[in-house]
């Protein structure tokens, strides 16, 4: 695993996310490098728009 995925994982756990983060590539390259899905998170929250919020 690189050392970027790495970190971002390390960022997003340190931020309150749990359960296993996912990093995959956009379906577009002008979408930037990564892809984080929130919909588990939101899921996970119970209230799909506060993560939209944050």
């Amino acid at each position: 695993m690189s050392v970027i995925v790495e970190s971002i994982q390390a960022l997003l756990h340190s931020a309150g996310v749990t359960g296993d983060i996912e990093l995959a590539a956009p379906p577009k390259p002008e979408l930037g490098d990564f892809a984080f899905s929130c919909f588990a998170l939101a899921k996970e929250q119970g209230e799909p728009g506060c993560i939209t919020a944050q």
